[in-house]
C-alpha cells in the first residue's frame, strides 16, 4: 500500500507542500495561516457515542452552559478537548461546570462525582489538502511517532486502520504528514527526510 501525506493548516498554522516528484517535504519558511477565531471542526464527540472522559483538563467556568464552553474551546487555538458536566445528583440542571484544554487518556474512568454530559474533541482549521505520496517513498525523522493503532482482527479492515491512522493526525496539532504500511504500521507527525524505502 502506498503510504499517504497530509497536507493541513491546523491550529499549529505550519504550512507543509509535498508533491509526488519532489523527495523532501519543504516547510514554508516564515508562512503563517491564521485560522478564522471560533473556527474548528469535531474529531470526536459526546453525542456520538465519544466517552469524552478526558484527564489534564483545567476548569474553566463553574456555572455554564455547554455551547458557551464549545465556544470558548473553539476560540482558543491551544484548546483540543472540551467536556460540559454536572454533578451526578444534578443530572437535570442547566448550568454546568465547563473543563478545556488537551485532553489526555480519553477513555480513563472519572472518579469523582461529574457526569459529562456534552464534549468534543476538536481541531482549529480544516485539512487542506491530502497528497499521496510517491509509490515507495517513506518519511522518517524525529518529527514522526508511531500511533498504536490496533492490528487487523477478524472483525477489522485494512481501510478502517487507515482512516484510524489518518484521524490520529487530525487529532495533532503538529501533524502534517500520516503514513500506513502493513508492515510498519501508523506513523503520523513532520518530516522533512522523505525518501524511497
Amino acid at each position: 500500500p502506498t503510504p499517504t501525506t497530509t497536507t493541513t493548516d491546523m491550529h499549529s498554522f505550519r504550512a507543509l507542500a509535498i508533491t509526488g516528484a519532489i523527495s523532501q517535504a519543504i516547510a514554508a519558511p516564515g508562512r503563517r495561516l491564521e485560522v478564522p477565531c471560533g473556527q474548528c471542526q469535531v474529531i470526536q464527540d459526546v453525542a456520538n457515542g465519544w466517552e469524552g472522559l478526558c484527564l489534564g483538563l483545567q476548569i474553566l467556568n463553574r456555572s455554564t452552559t455547554a455551547e458557551v464552553c464549545r465556544t470558548a474551546c473553539c476560540n482558543d487555538p491551544k484548546c483540543e478537548v472540551w467536556q460540559w458536566g454536572t454533578e451526578r445528583d444534578a443530572a437535570a440542571e442547566r448550568l454546568g461546570t465547563c473543563y478545556t484544554g488537551r485532553g489526555l487518556e480519553c477513555q480513563s474512568e472519572r472518579f469523582d462525582n461529574l457526569l459529562v454530559r456534552a464534549g468534543q474533541r476538536i481541531s482549529h482549521g480544516t485539512v487542506s489538502e491530502t497528497i499521496p505520496l510517491e509509490k515507495g517513498r517513506w518519511c522518517r525523522g524525529v518529527g514522526m511517532k508511531q500511533a498504536n493503532i490496533r492490528p487487523l482482527s477478524t472483525t477489522g479492515t485494512y481501510k478502517a486502520e487507515v482512516l484510524a491512522c489518518r484521524d490520529v493526525c487530525y487529532q495533532d496539532a503538529g501533524c502534517s504528514i500520516w503514513q500506513h504500511g502493513t508492515q510498519d504500521g501508523c506513523w503520523y507527525g513532520y518530516s522533512d527526510k522523505c525518501s524511497r524505502s
